[in-house]
């Protein structure tokens, strides 16, 4: 018989995955949607750049911190059969996400608004954002492997 505790862990896991897995598609596209803004005049630049702005605040902080928040909770309601630093590095890798996130792109992102073209700022968003997409994509497959990691222990049998 399940636990309470069990019973209410059971769905934080599919759900982070589900989150998870969103937060790695959104991140290719914002990817591309960088890439596709080399051939932008000056002039086309300012509206895409305010665009994005706006799903950057609706859409993407958002699953992020919801991400963040399930990765945190699951270190208070852990499901029994995950090992404990499996959670605790996926707490880590959040945090990780979570600082390079407030600490690298947003001054980029800004002085490109200010400025209202691509240079150095662009530049170096193109050349760090891949670390981005690989860390939120490292943690999508990350909880992935949890995922199928607790469906194969629920479904061994329990030794005598």
């Amino acid at each position: 018989m399940e636990s309470t505790r069990t019973r209410r862990a059971a769905p934080l896991l599919p759900l982070a995955l589900f989150f998870a897995a969103i937060n790695a598609g959104v991140i290719f596209l914002v990817h591309a949607e960088y890439a596709s803004w080399r051939g932008l005049t000056a002039v086309a630049l300012d509206p895409v750049h305010r665009a994005w702005s706006g799903t950057v605040f609706t859409l993407v902080i958002p699953l992020a911190v919801v991400s963040t928040v399930l990765a945190l909770v699951m270190i208070f309601l852990r499901h029994p059969l995950l090992p404990r630093w499996t959670v605790w590095t996926g707490v880590a890798t959040q945090a990780v996400i979570m600082a390079t996130s407030i600490l690298m792109w947003p001054r980029w992102q800004q002085e490109i608004g200010q400025t209202k073209a691509l240079g150095a700022a662009y530049e170096s968003i193109m050349d760090t954002h891949w670390l981005r997409v690989a860390l939120m994509t490292a943690y999508s497959v990350f909880v992935l492997a949890q995922t199928l990691y607790l469906l194969h222990q629920r479904r061994s049998p329990v030794p005598a």
